[in-house]
């Protein structure tokens, strides 16, 4: 059942919110480990870069001390099974 666009953004806010209230930095990759999608308050302080800045490049030309794309077993992938 597809889920109607308000509840998507509602959840999107919600994750916002949580993410952002975590004190670690907390960024999010794409499926190739690569492009940051998300990247939160602590990981701007931490950084230096801010979430815009962050969105759409590379993990390692923002993370220069990671090595992009990150190994399997240092990343939680979240997928649906």
């Amino acid at each position: 059942m597809a889920m109607p666009l308000c509840d998507k953004f509602r959840n999107a806010n919600l994750c916002c919110q949580v993410l952002d209230s975590i004190a670690d930095g907390v960024f999010v990759v794409d499926r190739d480990r690569r492009i940051i999608s998300t990247f939160n308050q602590a990981a701007e302080r931490i950084t230096g870069f801010s979430a815009e800045q962050a969105i759409g490049q590379c993990c390692f030309d923002i993370l220069r001390s990671f090595s992009c794309p990150a190994k399997e077993n240092s990343s939680l992938q979240i997928g649906k099974g």
